[in-house]
């Protein structure tokens, strides 16, 4: 988290989804507020745990402030084992102010829900960064899973078969697929199975807390 809040060291307001009730009830980063009720005005962006934003973002934020879209899709890479991947397709992660429902898409992928045609953000680049062993990658999914999955439930999202398929297929093919560059090979085919874990474990959590009764915290 730590990582990801220090990239947007140059925003006005910084909150934190924290769906799984991990946080401390009073605790968390200084200078970051917990998303609640009162949703923030402006332009919101969304980032996953372990995500960064590019060095370019800044500025392509202010020319999409003299445009007219509500929303912008943001180009998403993954870096791990010496492979960078831009995943195909992408998610809205740029909101104006507005209702900014969140929801988990299949292979486990943020996005906020919109309508309409929604454009590309021009070069503004969003860096997922997995740990560098594959042991360390599987820990921190495993984290990233459980809230992935706790955000699915709030939303009203049931586990099911379909789900289970497609969100791992989902995962491994955006990396699969994607354009590389760097040492690519078995970095990349990691990378993809990875992704694929990663979908499919937040499906399997989503079943999990469906079977416990678990709700999300208040």
């Amino acid at each position: 988290m730590a990582v990801t809040l220090a990239s947007l060291d140059w925003v006005a307001c910084r909150y934190v989804v924290d769906p799984a009730g991990v946080l401390p009830p009073a605790g968390g980063p200084a200078g970051v507020e917990r998303w609640g009720a009162d949703e923030p005005v402006g332009w919101v962006l969304l980032l996953a745990e372990g995500e960064v934003v590019s060095a370019a973002f800044a500025s392509a934020l202010e020319s999409a402030e003299r445009g007219d879209a509500h929303a912008y899709r943001v180009a998403v890479e993954c870096e791990a084992f010496g492979s960078v991947v831009r995943l195909r397709g992408h998610p809205v992660r740029l909101l104006r102010s507005g209702r900014h429902a969140i929801r988990v898409f299949p292979g486990g992928e943020l996005g906020f829900v919109t309508t309409g045609k929604v454009p590309v953000l021009g070069a503004a680049v969003v860096a997922r960064r997995l740990p560098p062993l594959p042991a360390e990658a599987v820990d921190a999914l495993n984290a990233e899973a459980t809230a992935l999955a706790a955000l699915a439930a709030a939303d009203g999202v049931r586990p099911g078969f379909g789900r289970l398929v497609s969100s791992g297929v989902a995962g491994g093919a955006r990396v699969l697929f994607g354009k590389g560059r760097g040492r690519l090979g078995w970095g990349r085919w990691i990378a993809a199975v990875l992704a694929g874990y990663r979908g499919l474990l937040a499906e399997a959590k989503l079943w999990e807390r469906s079977q416990l009764g678990v709700r999300p915290p208040a």
